[in-house]
């Protein structure tokens, strides 16, 4: 299960592939969805930290809820916009798939994060999905 408000996100990389698993509640996203901007515009929008659900805020701050099945050998990302605003997704992915070990890849996506300016926080978890031992 997988429950996400604002703009941190959750990714998985099945594959090789990695796939964005939420959707950002932003400003900036209401722009991509209507077509208003692109993906590279969203990056160095002035509105991009400006989010429209958050929790502990009243109003609208229901999280949106997704059901995964995890297979062995999926990696999951769960981040801050600190990660995604200075990563690009190319390269997150490469990391994630190049990297075995857990703590060096969050170790290089967050220097990654601040050699691309680290303007913001930066949490990175991953988690790996193992088969079970007989």
């Amino acid at each position: 299960m997988l429950l996400n408000v604002g703009d941190s996100r959750g990714y998985r990389l099945r594959a090789g592939v990695l796939t964005q698993l939420t959707r950002d509640h932003s400003a900036v996203q209401e722009l991509i969805d209507s077509g208003i901007i692109s993906e590279a515009e969203a990056r160095i929008h002035p509105q991009r930290n400006l989010i429209t659900r958050a929790l502990g805020t009243g109003g609208n701050s229901n999280p949106d809820t997704q059901f995964h099945i995890p297979r062995p050998g999926d990696r999951y990302l769960l981040c801050t916009d600190g990660l995604t605003g200075e990563v690009e997704h190319g390269a997150m992915q490469r990391i994630l798939d190049q990297v075995p070990d857990r703590d060096e890849a969050v170790g290089r996506l967050i220097d990654e994060a601040l050699a691309s300016g680290g303007r913001d926080n930066i949490s990175v978890v991953i988690i790996d999905i193992v088969a079970p031992e007989d």
